[in-house]
């Protein structure tokens, strides 16, 4: 049979949000997660960090899980 194999292409996500948002004065960022009932996250961002990248995951209520990943700038010598 000579058809195309899509299971990785179904297990994907149906839905992606992406925005960019400047760093809280206290590094703390609070995510209010809507649907059959309100579900609240407090994440607290680490001093030695200056950009982040915060990745949610939610592919359900019951199911949610954050990640604080760091952005390193890189300085070139002159």
């Amino acid at each position: 049979m000579n058809t195309a194999d899509t299971r990785s292409w179904e297990i994907l996500p149906k839905e992606f949000q992406l925005t960019q948002i400047p760093m809280p004065g206290d590094r703390t960022f609070q995510l209010d997660l809507q649907g059959s009932r309100k579900t609240s996250i407090k994440l607290k961002i680490p001093d030695n960090l200056d950009s982040v990248i915060l990745f949610v995951n939610a592919p359900s209520q019951e199911n949610i899980s954050c990640h604080i990943l760091p952005l390193k700038t890189r300085s070139f010598a002159k």
